[in-house]
């Protein structure tokens, strides 16, 4: 995986797209639209990154520009530009019962990032009766995440009652230090390092329907595949509420490996 998002791989890309562009002689103009919609999207896991394997789904949206650059009457390269928001949510749940007592730590996240995206579709348009077309279209994406946050909440719970809780905010995409307290007792997080690597990449997909006049709806869905995950060190410390200070460091797995998956539902013009 690796050697296929090298430097070398994207250079090969940028080749093959100059290459179709110079080989023809355009069939019409060059057509520009507009795109927004829907994203729910969600992380696959594997390899021990600490997280569940089946994470709970985000939603968010995403909203850009795209090109529609014909080679033939049938076959389109569709390069875009977009604004999306991509994530997961999930929830842990450490819990220890003695006799009659029972006492409970449940932590819930929001991963939420922030991403500049650049699919490139190589589509083809079929016609579909006379009110418009269907348009089929594969490629690979890349994205640059710009920001993103993991948005965490933490409950000790006595006797199934809430009997403390904090929430706050770490930064994914730098090192970060977060202090949180509630009755006394507060807890700190600090990173050492991005949480998740700010590129992407992957395979993307859509299905289309473009009406005569220009207008369409697509369902698209962005395959990861590039590891976002990034090595680091978390250190956990609590204190207060008279007792001595805890201090708890983790260290992330070096083979946890971490992929965006989202589907998305989009509405546009193409002019």
């Amino acid at each position: 995986m690796k050697n296929l998002l090298s430097s070398t791989f994207f250079k090969s890309l940028l080749i093959l797209i100059c290459v179709s562009l110079s080989s023809f002689t355009v069939y019409s103009q060059v057509s520009f639209g507009i795109k927004g919609g829907l994203n729910v999207s969600t992380i696959h896991t594997s390899g021990g990154s600490g997280l569940n394997p089946s994470m709970d789904d985000y939603t968010s949206f995403h909203i850009g520009g795209l090109a529609e650059i014909p080679v033939s009457q049938l076959f389109f390269i569709q390069p875009e530009l977009l604004f999306s928001v991509k994530g997961a949510k999930y929830e842990m749940i450490m819990s220890e019962t003695a006799e009659t007592e029972s006492i409970a730590l449940a932590g819930e996240s929001t991963i939420s990032s922030y991403y500049i995206e650049v699919p490139v579709y190589f589509k083809l348009k079929l016609d579909v009766g006379t009110s418009g077309k269907l348009h089929l279209g594969a490629g690979p994406y890349v994205a640059f995440g710009i920001a993103g946050q993991e948005k965490v909440s933490f409950k000790i719970k006595y006797q199934g009652q809430t009997v403390w809780s904090v929430s706050g905010n770490l930064e994914l995409f730098d090192k970060d230090k977060m202090t949180m307290s509630n009755q006394g007792i507060s807890m700190t997080t600090v990173t050492d390092d991005n949480m998740m690597k700010r590129f992407d990449a992957g395979l993307a997909t859509f299905l289309a329907y473009e009406l005569n006049n220009g207008l369409f709806v697509s369902a698209n869905y962005d395959l990861g595949l590039y590891n976002t995950d990034n090595p680091n060190t978390t250190t956990i410390t609590m204190s207060g509420g008279g007792q001595p200070s805890q201090t708890t460091t983790r260290k992330s797995n070096p083979s946890s490996k971490m992929y965006n998956r989202t589907f998305s539902l989009s509405i546009g013009y193409i002019f």
